[in-house]
């Protein structure tokens, strides 16, 4: 089990940002408990979920953010800041927009706690207590508990075209869902799955709404109803209808785009790619054939590289077939490796028939009881092979027959050092993403801080040259941060640096403090653990 714990007592000192922090992680970690032992009618005692403590460490960096941006106000103007704030924050979780919701909950804990001098650490207490069981009762409990992802944890969500020609793509999503609900009754994990669905329709020139159902069952006969109109020229509003369901979307939540058109309005690419990587929501697009129109499939590519996502091209027919895949994106899985032609460097050119083999080299630990490996290619030209510990060469359970595109399947495999090898031309390209599913998922959290003199703040950039702080978290009840290394690469995978230097947080046992210098490189941030 995942747990995300961001202390923030090295962060703003010990004035009152701290205690805020203190308090409402108290009162809103309490509140996980009892939703997760089953007070919602999940009618089994479970562990706090993973997704809760990211809903927590977006309210924490909020409230951080809110004090260094504070400035008091008379006692009248700040009541009524207050009783606006808290219909936004009402009015945010009633209608499903929880990101936006959370960060006015932590503006909200703010000034609750400045509205008298007095802010002994009782005050504070008392504050943040009192404004969770306000939203508790407003909400009732099954909104308030989804708000915080107490209990609804990972969301599943479907674009879909619902124009004359996805006909046949529509009836094999069907297929696909009663696949998934199979795979997850068989899946070891108890807590593993999806706790709410949506279906975002697009066509042209309309989009939407947004349906959300908290009951498979209600998403298949949803599904089901679906009616394709419209279409007849080539574009489709593809991307107006991802911003739409983005918009209801739950962290590390997988989005599936169902089409066989380009999009037509490529103006909303940044407002995606800004939505999306916000919520750490890895994009797949599942494109099939038969649409007379050359497809412009750059802009895909582009969301799919920005938010770890895919872009898979396949037949109609073999959409039914992808139910496991769709599976290994949910609760209780783990992201191991994911990249593309563009994020290798390891590509070497053999000169004699002109193709370029990648490969990637991956662990896997004991902790892993599947292995899923997915290999997407631009054209039927490219192949792959997997080569396990022992150096054996596993066979895909699937292969697309338009694309040569493949996925793996590896029950229990081997722990060691995997292999995936790809082919291409030296013009094509590829795509990979690497899920583990297991009954323990280790992940890790971080962000950055930076000063102001006395005063801090949450920042999501880097300066070249400036120096910040990165708070990096072990997402995991059961096991404190110990030895770990950070390494910063390109985005080629390339090492540009290693930190080790990590000092343990003496609040926190699950937390690691660095200082971290900016580069001019474009960076990503990879976290692995070590042992000694």
């Amino acid at each position: 089990m995942i747990l995300l714990f961001v202390v923030f007592g090295l962060v703003g000192g010990v004035g009152s940002s701290s205690e805020v922090v203190r308090a409402t992680r108290r009162t809103l970690s309490n509140f996980a408990k009892e939703g997760s032992n089953g007070h919602v009618g999940r009618g089994r005692e479970a562990p706090i979920r993973t997704s809760f403590f990211n809903a927590l460490q977006d309210i924490e960096k909020s409230i951080i953010v809110a004090e260094y941006n504070h400035r008091r106000v008379s006692t009248t103007g700040a009541n009524q800041a207050l009783r606006k704030l808290r219909r936004m924050v009402i009015s945010a979780a009633m209608n499903g927009k929880y990101k936006i919701g959370r960060e006015l909950y932590g503006l909200t804990s703010v000034m609750e706690s400045k509205r008298s001098l007095s802010r002994s650490r009782k005050r504070v207490r008392r504050s943040a207590q009192s404004f969770a069981d306000f939203l508790k009762d407003k909400l009732g409990d099954q909104t308030f508990y989804q708000f915080f992802n107490i209990e609804s944890g990972t969301s599943l969500t479907f674009v879909i075209d619902v124009t004359g020609s996805m006909t046949e793509d529509i009836a094999q999503v069907k297929e696909m869902v009663k696949e998934l609900s199979s795979t997850e009754e068989n899946e070891e994990d108890p807590g593993s799955g999806f706790y709410t669905f949506l279906i975002a329709p697009f066509s042209d020139p309309g989009y939407g709404p947004v349906d959300i159902f908290n009951d498979k069952g209600e998403f298949l006969s949803a599904l089901e109803s679906i009616e394709v109109v419209g279409g007849g020229d080539c574009d489709e509003m593809v991307l107006s209808g991802l911003v739409e369901a983005l918009q209801f979307g739950e962290y590390y939540s997988p989005i599936f785009i169902f089409t066989d058109a380009s999009a037509k309005d490529t103006y909303e690419l940044d407002s995606v790619n800004t939505l999306a990587t916000s919520l750490d929501a890895p994009l797949y697009f599942f494109i099939t054939d038969g649409h007379d129109c050359s497809r412009e499939m750059d802009t895909y590519k582009q969301i799919a590289d920005e938010t770890n996502g895919q872009v898979i091209s396949l037949t109609k027919k073999e959409i039914g077939r992808l139910g496991r895949f769709v599976a290994s994106t949910g609760v209780g899985r783990s992201l191991l490796g994911a990249g593309s032609d563009k994020s290798s460097s390891s590509g070497r050119i053999d000169k004699r028939d002109g193709t370029k083999v990648h490969t990637i080299d991956f662990l896997v630990d004991d902790t892993v009881s599947n292995l899923l490996v997915t290999v997407s290619f631009t054209h039927p030209s490219g192949s792959c092979y997997l080569l396990s510990p022992d150096f054996d060469v596993k066979y895909p359970e699937f292969t697309s027959t338009s694309t040569n595109s493949r996925i793996y399947e590896i029950h229990r495999p081997l722990t060691g050092s995997w292999t995936l090898k790809a082919v291409t031309s030296i013009s094509d390209g590829f795509s990979y993403r690497i899920n583990s599913i297991s009954p323990s998922t280790l992940d890790f959290g971080f962000y950055f801080i930076r000063s102001y003199g006395q005063r801090e703040t949450v920042t999501d950039y880097v300066i070249p040259g400036e120096s910040l702080r990165v708070v990096l978290t072990a997402l995991s009840e059961k096991e404190k941060m110990g030895n770990a290394r950070l390494e910063v690469v390109n985005i080629h995978g390339d090492v540009l640096n290693t930190i080790t230097s990590l000092t343990r947080n003496p609040d926190n046992e699950h937390q690691l403090i660095t200082t971290f210098s900016g580069t001019s490189w474009k960076v990503q941030y990879w976290y692995k653990r070590w042992y000694i």
